[in-house]
């Protein structure tokens, strides 16, 4: 029983210690959608406007209209 106690006590401790803070898990993903991410020109229908295109993985991908877009701003 003592064996069981100090065992567990001490894979507490151990998963305590390589948790990652909530700032550390922001800039990790900050980093990586940013290395992931580019800016491209897409065209439809004679109309041009600025999407953001994230390329992660083969099932984590994604493309969103820029807020920036250079072409909807009069």
């Amino acid at each position: 029983m003592k064996k069981l106690i100090i065992a567990l006590f001490g894979l507490i401790m151990l998963i305590s210690c390589t948790a990652e803070s909530e700032q550390q898990k922001q800039e990790r993903f900050r980093e990586v959608y940013q290395e992931k991410s580019e800016l491209t020109e897409l065209s439809f229908n004679g109309e041009t406007h600025e999407f953001v295109i994230f390329r992660y993985s083969e099932y984590r991908n994604g493309i969103a209209h820029w807020p920036g877009c250079k072409y909807c701003k009069h």
